[in-house]
């Protein structure tokens, strides 16, 4: 069963940092600078129909307005095979190019078999309620659940 961990920290002055990480199959390292530093960059793209995750925008573009807003790089780590090292980039996105800018490309250790963790350093407002992100995972959570276990304020499990 897939594990994702979605943790918010509050930096002050409405600045956050956001970390995803998955237990999944991993990103190969010639791949990892197209998803996350390029926008529209999916496997599905060209057929110009919906569907589901595939549209290649979303973490690129989540990426880019963290980039925008704080001037600070997109963090990944990705490793595909508990025999191989993990990857640790540090990216931008060329706005002008639409080009993934590597600023670090290292191999690290990291404790997790095969996975990818993604951290972004972002600017903006941190609301409750209905609209919210602790709501939008805690409904995802409901939808789709694995562990059986529900989330409360992110963070936590209730």
């Amino acid at each position: 069963m897939p594990d994702i961990l979605v943790s918010i920290a509050d930096l002050g002055n409405d600045r956050f940092r956001i970390v995803v990480e998955d237990n999944g199959p991993g990103i190969v390292k010639r791949q990892i600078p197209n998803i996350f530093g390029k926008l529209l960059y999916g496997s599905k793209f060209h057929c110009l129909k919906m569907s589901r995750g595939q549209q290649g925008i979303g973490i690129s573009a989540a990426g880019m307005y963290g980039m925008l807003t704080t001037g600070k790089p997109v963090e990944i780590i990705s490793r595909t095979d508990p025999s191989k090292p993990a990857h640790h980039f540090l990216l931008q996105i060329d706005t002008k190019k639409n080009k993934p800018e590597i600023i670090s490309d290292t191999e690290v250790e990291w404790e997790v078999p095969h996975g990818t963790r993604v951290a972004i350093e972002l600017e903006g407002k941190h609301t409750r309620g209905r609209q919210s992100v602790d709501e939008y995972v805690r409904q995802t959570v409901i939808a789709n659940p694995t562990s059986g276990s529900v989330p409360g304020p992110l963070g936590r499990d209730d």
